[in-house]
C-alpha cells in the first residue's frame, strides 16, 4: 500500500471519528441540558441549551482535532521519512 493511499484512509478515518466524537458530546450535553430546559419552560423549545449543545460539539471536535487527529497524521507523516 503506497503512502498516498495511506493517507486517504487514515484522513477518512480521522474525519470519521472526530464526527463520531462531536455526535457523542452533543448527544450527551443535549441529554442532560433539555430535560432541564423542559422543565423549566414546561414545553420543548428552542432555546439557549441548543447553543451550548453546539458548542460543546465544537470544543470536543478542536479537542480531537489537537490531542489525536494532529499527532496521528504527523506520526504518519514521519513514518515515510
Amino acid at each position: 500500500m503506497n503512502n498516498f493511499t495511506k493517507n486517504c484512509i487514515a484522513t477518512v478515518l480521522m474525519f470519521v471519528a472526530k464526527t463520531l466524537v462531536m455526535l457523542i458530546a452533543g448527544v450527551l450535553t443535549g441529554c442532560l441540558l433539555i430535560p432541564i430546559a423542559y422543565e423549566q419552560r414546561g414545553v420543548l423549545d428552542f432555546g439557549g441549551e441548543w447553543i451550548l449543545i453546539f458548542a460543546v460539539a465544537m470544543i470536543a471536535a478542536y479537542v480531537f482535532d489537537h490531542c489525536v487527529s494532529e499527532p496521528f497524521m504527523e506520526g504518519l507523516q514521519n513514518e515515510k521519512k
